[in-house]
């Protein structure tokens, strides 16, 4: 009898990342009344919670990185459906998504949230209890890491005049480290604005989340018609406790979270940290849960004081000046990562700094402090922004490239409705596998310097964390407007950095960037700026989103984009990118995520889908439902020392969410046609949705092992029985590294001696 693990344990590495997805669905119904986005005013489970798995489609970069990606939540919708502003014949499968954040921080060897996750394979299955069949309930993981997830999401009712509806939802997810494709996720509505068929009563903007599930936002009354009942006053800041922790039970699902003057209507799970202030608070970040001294953690923001606000006690806030150094205002929003720049602290909070006051002056500094466990300012420091006249920022990953002109620029990612409806945040803080800090931020050049300027650059900050003031800059990606150029996007498409022609180079595994090589692997494409595009109309900028960094310091964005085609086609597209980081040179090579028109199969569905919408920017400016630096996990997969992996392994991600929009080819018929888009065909068979989605990492950290290969030569035979046997007569002749303990109870009896025998029957 011989097994040969090598083969069958590749079939399991394989099973385990089966490529499935959650709310992976579509309804059984046709057209729009069909869609199975979930209501989020009626009370219940699965409307206000629903528990369901989650299985990664697979796919590879443009280098070749294999990652894992789904839809994790779709958005809402309200009980007889959302339509377009101010157009009530225009009805919407579901709303829209706001501001997207993904736990900073991870919990290990936790149980699963929930007991039950329905589980698909088929179209028409989902949790959608009227237009979905039911699926399969399994358990989840006993053992397996936890973090959290959360967006708003909005749209307007078909009432007359439209009633504007805002949500927050939010949740956690549950994996097993052994099989990081599957997730197991508990999605929750936090909170909802309105009673059911009534006004709103407050609009909500996003937050934060942690890996407990607590989840903070703001409330104002800018969606609530005045007179209505209950109409909430001033500035508030709210936490809600999605699942169940320690003590604390979780949000009721028989219960409608409204947000109004009166509180959460849930006012177990919610706590009403800032009450009908006067002074105009920012979207909150968090301390987490776990990370610091509160048990649901520390609500912290800035206010247009200015001062940093933070949840000194329970529903008690605490406001500071220190944060910003000797600036003088400040811009935006908090950034938080547990990742500790200043020794004794608890994590790094962030903002963009100004050194005078009032509109029209610059935003010129990146402010970052150390946090005490409730998100005092324990230490700060202010980098300035090399702001000299004709300064130019170098690219040492960029040959040829005489660098990103800078020239009074400044940080201007703040714009619009950012500081009311979120995200969190501008500035992205990390630290590298050497120890060094990094800090990031989005900037506009001062020859194009407005708030829609699409001359922008993704500038990094590098230093010694023991003396900050000795950095320094670079341009890890860049879009000079004026000569209409942009960073090289890398892929292993060969000479023609074509993808799919066939040429010398393409797809050999090996990313060439030797133009004398016969293998040379030439830019797939670049950075472009959405006033190049035709049919771009007024959008001029920006022309990046604001960056996020990974476990050891790369950078991922939203941008505009110019990608290479078969045929000498040039797509104009939105895409996300990871800027991956070369510590010896410090600077960045851009590898390619994922682009507009990108097709999936779901097998929970057995329905392929597209992505014909990624949200980046206004025509104004940044947009909230765009990308932050929120939006990745400062953790390695699993909370795993990352100090092992070369920067561009996959594992280095801990996880991402953006929000996108995907169109199910229901029909089959290859077209994915959206009946909801202008002009679109209203007879579609297909089905649109917003959603929020995640990317992470899809491979298990090791290959599974096999116990019954007790002398580890890589097959299950009988010299392996001996082995066991002479083991568990004699210690001193085990294999190196293994026991008779086969069934790790502390004792070696008989238990171990039939739980190998069992093992050994079995095989791997």
């Amino acid at each position: 009898m011989k097994k040969t693990m090598g083969v069958i344990g590749l079939i399991g590495v394989c099973g385990a990342a089966a490529p499935v997805y959650a709310q992976d669905s579509v309804g059984t119904g046709t057209g729009l009344a069909g869609g199975d986005a979930l209501p989020v005013d009626v009370a219940g489970a699965p409307y206000q919670r629903a528990q369901y798995v989650l299985d990664l489609t697979a796919f590879r970069s443009s280098w070749g990185n294999r990652f894992g990606m789904a839809p994790l939540s779709k958005a809402s919708t309200v009980t007889g459906g959302y339509r377009a502003q101010n157009d009530n014949t225009r009805e919407f499968f579901n709303g829209q998504l706001s501001a997207q954040y993904i736990s900073q921080n991870v919990r290990l060897d936790v149980p699963s949230a929930s007991s039950q996750y329905s589980l698909w394979t088929t179209a028409g299955q989902g949790v959608h209890p009227t237009r979905n069949t039911p699926g399969q309930l399994i358990g989840g993981p006993a053992g397996s890491f936890q973090f959290g997830f959360g967006s708003a999401d909005f749209g307007f009712d078909g009432s007359t005049p439209q009633r504007s509806m805002n949500s927050i939802i939010g949740g956690v997810v549950n994996v097993d480290p052994a099989n990081p494709g599957r997730l197991y996720v508990t999605r929750v509505v936090a909170a909802h604005n309105a009673p059911a068929g009534q006004p709103a009563r407050s609009g909500l903007g996003f937050g934060a989340v942690d890996a407990s599930g607590n989840v903070v936002f703001r409330a104002d009354n800018n969606d609530s018609p005045a007179g209505t009942p209950d109409r909430i006053v001033g500035n508030n800041i709210f936490r809600v406790q999605t699942v169940a922790y320690g003590a604390f039970a979780g949000r009721a699902p028989a219960v409608l979270n409204v947000i109004s003057n009166l509180g959460g209507s849930d006012a177990s799970a919610t706590n009403w940290v800032v009450a009908n202030s006067s002074t105009t608070h920012t979207t909150p970040t968090l301390v987490p849960a776990g990370v610091g001294d509160l048990a649901r953690g520390s609500a912290i923001g800035l206010t247009f004081g200015p001062a940093y606000f933070f949840e000194s006690a329970l529903n008690s806030v605490t406001t500071n000046a220190t944060y910003r150094g000797a600036a003088a205002d400040s811009r935006g929003g908090v950034s938080f990562t547990p990742v500790q720049i200043f020794p004794g602290s608890t994590g790094t909070a962030a903002a963009i700094t100004k050194n005078a006051t009032g509109g029209g002056t610059p935003a010129e500094n990146l402010s970052i402090w150390g946090t005490t466990g409730v998100g005092g300012v324990l230490s700060q420091f202010t980098i300035a922004g090399p702001r000299n006249p004709g300064q130019l920022i170098n690219d040492p990953c960029s040959p040829g490239f005489g660098g990103w002109l800078f020239d009074n620029g400044e940080f201007r990612h703040y714009s619009g409705a950012v500081a009311f409806r979120g995200g969190n945040g501008q500035i992205a803080v990390a630290k590298d596998q050497a120890g060094r800090g990094l800090v990031a931020a989005t900037a506009v050049s001062g020859l194009l310097n407005t708030n829609d300027s699409p001359y922008n650059a993704i500038m990094v900050y590098r230093f010694d964390t023991n003396n900050p003031s000795a950095g320094q800059w670079v341009a890890a990606a860049w879009y000079d407007f004026i000569n209409l150029q942009g960073k090289a996007i890398l892929g292993d498409s060969g000479n023609d950095g074509t993808p799919f022609t066939g040429d010398a180079g393409e797809n050999d595994g090996v990313l060439d960037l030797n133009p004398s090589s016969a293998t040379y692997d030439a830019p797939i494409g670049r950075l472009a700026a959405f006033a190049e595009f035709t049919g771009a109309g007024n959008r001029l900028g920006p022309t990046m989103t604001a960056p996020a960094f990974d476990s050891v310091g790369n950078i991922y964005f939203i941008s505009g984009v110019k990608l290479n085609k078969a045929g000498g086609f040039i797509d104009d597209d939105t895409a996300l990118i990871r800027a991956v980081y070369d510590p010896a040179n410090f600077c960045y090579r851009l590898e390619l995520l994922v682009e507009l028109g990108d097709t999936k199969l779901g097998q929970n569905s057995g329905v392929r889908y597209n992505i014909p919408f990624m949200s980046s920017s206004l025509s104004t400016g940044a947009s909230s439902s765009g990308f932050w630096s929120g939006n990745v996990a400062s953790y390695a997969f699993g909370g795993t020392d990352a100090s092992q992996f070369t920067t561009s392994d996959p594992r280095t991600l801990g996880g991402l969410v953006f929000n996108a929009g995907i169109v199910y080819d229901v029909d089959g018929d290859g077209d994915y046609e959206n009946p909801t888009s202008t002009g679109g065909n209203p007879a579609s068979a297909d089905q649109a949705y917003n959603a929020l989605m995640y990317i992470g990492n899809i491979e298990p950290l090791e290959e599974p092992g096999c116990p019954a290969d007790f002398d580890g030569d890589g097959f299950v035979d009988f010299f392996d029985f001996d082995a066991y046997v002479a083991c568990f007569e004699d210690a001193n002749a085990c294999p190196p590294g293994k026991t008779a303990d086969f069934d790790g109870d502390g004792f070696i009896d008989f238990f171990d001696f039939d739980a190998y025998v069992a093992a050994f029957e079995a095989g791997c």
